[in-house]
């Protein structure tokens, strides 16, 4: 069950007594119980029993009324002298642990948003108490760490700001972010895609190949309160399903969002907007890579499994297709290494607007990740990002068995020429 606050809990139990009472009151009025007058406030006839139904109400209104349980809090000692001096003040290699991208990478990504905002609708006239390089970093900082070190509390700790201030600041980032995804996360186009088919029939002999796409799961910190048992995956553990295309040199060309971890690999393949259109992704002989967990179509060239993958040619076939489609693990041990909140994302999913916060930061941290790769900011942490998902057992089509045919021979006669052939 997901956690509940301890101010639900008041309202839960304010409205039970408000029901109890204004039964009793009903009682009353009906004659089915003796009404007992006690004459409160200098007024005769009030009963006991009315006297705490408007006293339960008026709790009850207080707390609808109160945002905080607790409105007499102490405030908390805090500084800002870490947050808003001592950080930039930091050499470039501490600079990279907490704000997880380098200098440089943050001034592009500061310049981008600054674009975007003049590009959008005027800003408001009232001037935020918090300047937009503080929110930029209070947001990083929470989007770059795991754990506790993610929190809240933490966060407010370090940048010496209120809770809800830091939960604004991410939010705020989180929107601004994700509207940049229309111009950073793209489909390449038809020469770009060349020059990718062209690198991997170089390279590795697949004659095509555009890039690679695999599927993996981001953990969820607390259980989801709408609808739980579907984001139960197999590894025991409630978590949101991301499956990315990527190219060959590790930036993101798609990203399909929206499934829980229960869904496997081949059911969202099956709605990626790539697979759903491939006449406007792909050019005749183009294609993915992708493992065992896919679902191998025209556009999507998978490894031999089983038996089948036994044979002399086929070991040489699979074992060169990993090497080029390995870079789709690099791509996710990349994205989870630099931004850590993807190990487990603590983002409370109660309804359905919950759901879109989370893949908005999905989203984000994807857009983030492009925006580093195209400065060359790629010092960054690594996870295992090896591929998690369960073997695809569905048909092909005759289709899909030609494509793949006809790659591997392209590969095999490459292996060949250059004596990387084995067996």
């Amino acid at each position: 069950m997901g956690r509940v606050s301890l101010r639900q809990i008041a309202l839960r139990r304010a409205v039970r007594r408000v029901r109890f009472f204004s039964a009793l009151v009903y009682l009353e009025v009906g004659g089915f119980l003796p009404q007992n007058s006690m004459g409160v406030c200098r007024v005769p006839g009030v009963s006991a029993t009315s006297l705490l139904f408007l006293c339960a109400r008026q709790a009850l209104r207080d707390l609808l009324q109160n945002r905080y349980l607790r409105m007499g809090r102490v405030p908390l000692p805090k500084s800002r002298d870490w947050g808003w001096r001592v950080l930039d003040d930091l050499p470039d290699h501490h600079w990279r642990v907490f704000m997880r991208m380098s200098r440089a990478a943050y001034a592009h990504l500061k310049q981008l948003l600054s674009d975007h905002a003049a590009e959008g609708t005027p800003p408001r006239r009232r001037r935020p108490s918090i300047p937009l390089d503080v929110q930029y970093k209070v947001a990083l900082f929470r989007l770059g760490h795991y754990g506790n070190s993610a929190g809240v509390v933490y966060a407010s700790n370090m940048f010496g700001l209120s809770c809800g201030a830091v939960v604004s600041c991410t939010n705020r980032f989180v929107r601004r972010v994700r509207r940049l995804a229309d111009k950073q996360i793209v489909w390449p186009d038809a020469e770009r895609r060349k020059e990718l088919a062209d690198y991997a029939w170089s390279t590795f002999g697949f004659r095509g190949c555009i890039g690679s796409v695999d599927g993996t799961t981001v953990p969820l910190a607390y259980a989801p309160s709408y609808q739980p048992w579907t984001f139960w995956d197999r590894h025991d553990r409630y978590s949101m399903h991301l499956l990315l295309a990527c190219d060959h040199d590790r930036t993101i060309l798609s990203v399909t969002l929206g499934f829980t971890g229960a869904a496997g690999d081949p059911l969202v393949q099956r709605h990626a907007e790539w697979q759903r259109q491939p006449g406007r992704h792909f050019a005749p002989l183009e294609y993915l890579l992708g493992d065992k967990g896919m679902h191998r179509t025209a556009r999507v060239v998978c490894p031999y499994k089983g038996n089948a993958a036994l044979t002399t040619e086929n070991v040489n076939f699979n074992f060169q297709l990993a090497r080029l489609r390995v870079i789709a693990e690099h791509v996710i041990g990349i994205l989870k290494g630099r931004w850590m909140s993807l190990l487990g994302l603590r983002c409370q999913i109660t309804t359905e607007k919950d759901f879109k916060a989370a893949m908005d930061w999905i989203i984000a941290c994807c857009v983030l990740h492009n925006i580093c790769n195209s400065v060359g900011d790629d010092d960054a942490e690594v996870v295992d990002g090896t591929s998690d998902s369960t073997e695809d057992v569905s048909p092909a089509s005759q289709t899909a068995e030609e494509t793949r045919e006809r790659v591997k021979q392209d590969v095999l006669a490459f292996m060949r020429a250059t004596g990387e052939f084995k067996g």
